[in-house]
């Protein structure tokens, strides 16, 4: 007779933990394949890829427990692309040379940004593997989003890029400051979905929409998208950008329909920018997210230095206080009803960067700044005395 022997059931953690292990060690090993595709020696490299495959692990770790205590919107907002991405810009400084502690923390910036917080995340689960990490990233500054945006844009073989900020702000900062050189491409073309619902819930207007787009990526340039929400699905192998090739011509498939997906070119020079507004991160699905590098411009972004971020966040906090007491205080009076077409949000960028531009001295910033907002006073601003009086 045949004696036979149960193995106890392994408990719940346990097996998390035995997964955990599993999954750890695919990250490393096509982290490895990456390296070797890049043609780097993976010798010598095998603690510092196992270090950022077991941050990964806890930075996912960390984004879950975020989510699960309504800290973050979104628990799959960085996805395992996004790992492979690191790798890839770490496998480039490595075949260029060593790979210093600033060039490792632009990696992790670059490929994990988009929410303020969470590359100082990945850096808290990094700095657990090297606890080196820490000291030596204290004398390095951040990257800032301006500089990341420029560097993907002129890099060819970044992926494309996802811009949020508040308010739709991104459209307009894009707008107003070159991002790119006048010859990196050859057009740069804005497209906007339509606010009407008439429009929202028309196939023909998508179809349109589709076809302009279509246009764009086969003649070349840098094309933007905002407010097309139902239509990004269409676009999925486009994101990819793991193109087929026909020859010399890259191509993709462009969704028309649910059961039409026409073969499209796609030009070198074709580059796609997403702009998302925050209150729509919950609603996106993680196989969006995760086929773009994400990045988030706010006003203080466009200041190249720290002085300068700091004259603005200081004439800006002086007009939120007038704000504030016009709030606070009975009267029936707003911000631009004392100052002519002045907007809270905008206007102090722009008159910063107006004094700036002209050379004005920074010591003497505010104060003109101040002396500008006074020249835009109205006659209700004597309502305003007389009601402190």
């Amino acid at each position: 007779f045949f004696l036979m022997i149960r193995r106890p059931p392994r408990s719940t953690q346990s097996r998390s933990s035995a997964a955990s292990d599993v999954y750890k060690r695919q990250l490393c090993s096509t982290a490895e394949l990456i390296l070797k595709s890049c043609n780097v020696n993976t010798n010598g490299n095998e603690i510092l890829l196992r270090n950022l495959a077991e941050a990964y692990h806890l930075y996912r770790e960390s984004l879950n427990e975020l989510a699960r205590e309504d800290e973050l919107q979104q628990a799959n907002f960085h996805g395992a692309r996004d790992f492979y991405a690191l790798i890839r810009q770490v496998s480039k400084r490595l075949l260029s040379g060593m790979l210093d502690i600033e060039h490792l923390r632009y990696a992790i910036y670059r490929n994990f940004s988009g929410i303020k917080e969470l590359p100082m995340i990945f850096e808290e689960n990094y700095s657990k593997k090297d606890p080196l990490y820490t000291l030596e990233a204290k004398k390095v500054v951040a990257p800032s989003a301006m500089k990341m945006i420029r560097d993907n844009l002129s890099d060819p073989d970044a992926g494309y890029l996802l811009i949020l900020s508040p308010n739709n702000d991104a459209l307009n900062l894009l707008g107003n400051y070159n991002i790119t050189s006048e010859s990196q491409f050859n057009s740069r073309t804005v497209i906007l979905g339509s606010p009407f619902d008439d429009d929202v819930n028309s196939e023909e207007y998508y179809s349109r929409k589709l076809s302009e787009i279509v246009l764009i990526v086969e003649s070349g340039g840098l094309l933007i998208l905002r407010g097309l929400d139902k239509l990004y699905g269409n676009l999925y192998d486009l994101f990819n950008q793991n193109f087929t090739k026909i020859g010399s011509t890259k191509t993709c498939r462009i969704a028309q329909g649910l059961s039409y997906s026409p073969i499209c070119s796609v030009h070198d020079s074709f580059r796609v920018v997403v702009l998302m507004n925050d209150d729509k991160l919950k609603e996106c699905e993680p196989p969006l997210l995760n086929r773009f590098e994400k990045h988030r411009l706010e006003l203080p972004d466009l200041f190249d230095t720290k002085e300068k971020r700091v004259k603005y966040i200081f004439f800006r906090s002086w007009i939120k206080e007038i704000c504030d007491f016009l709030e606070d205080k009975t009267i029936s009076l707003t911000i631009s009803d004392i100052f002519a077409n002045f907007d809270h949000e905008s206007s102090p960028r722009e008159i910063i960067l107006s004094l700036l531009s002209r050379g004005v001295p920074a010591n003497k910033v505010i104060d003109e700044a101040k002396k500008i907002v006074m020249r835009l006073a109205t006659f209700k601003i004597f309502d305003g005395i007389d009601y402190c009086r």
